[in-house]
C-alpha cells in the first residue's frame, strides 16, 4: 500500500475531469493529462459478467516501455480490485501527468473503469 492519502474529491481544488475505459485488457491503456492531476479516483465495476478481478495502475511512466515494466512489478504499481474505488492525491508541485492501467487478466465479460480527477485551475 502506498502513501497516497484518501481525500474527498470535493475537498480538492481544481477543475473536474472524467473518462471511462470499457473492458480493460492486459494491454495497458494510457491516459495523459496536459495540466497534471491533483487527485485521481479510479473505480473498477462489474457490468454483469466481468472476468477480471483487479486492475494495475502506475503513475507518470516515462514511456510505454517504462509503463509495461512498472505494471509488471508488484512493488511499482497500485492495485484496484473489482467493485473497489480508490483515490490518489498528488501535490501541486508534482502533479500526475500520465496514468497507465492494465487488467491482471484478459477481460472476456463486461467491466468498466471510471476515471475522475481534478486538474489545477
Amino acid at each position: 500500500m502506498s502513501g497516497y492519502p484518501v481525500v474527498i474529491r470535493a475537498e480538492v481544488e481544481g477543475i473536474g475531469t472524467s473518462d471511462e475505459i470499457d473492458n480493460q485488457s492486459t494491454t495497458p491503456a494510457s491516459k495523459t493529462f496536459a495540466s497534471g492531476l491533483l487527485s485521481l479516483t479510479l473505480a473498477y465495476f462489474d457490468m454483469g459478467s466481468a472476468a477480471g478481478k483487479a486492475i494495475y495502475v502506475v503513475f507518470d511512466a516515462l514511456d510505454t516501455a517504462d509503463a509495461a515494466t512498472k505494471l509488471g512489478v508488484a512493488t511499482s504499481r497500485e492495485t484496484v480490485f473489482l467493485d473497489e474505488r480508490r483515490t490518489f492525491q498528488f501535490s501541486a508541485e508534482t502533479p500526475c501527468y500520465r496514468v497507465d492501467i492494465k487488467s491482471h487478466t484478459a477481460e472476456t465479460g463486461a467491466s468498466k473503469i471510471a476515471i475522475g480527477g481534478k486538474v489545477p485551475v
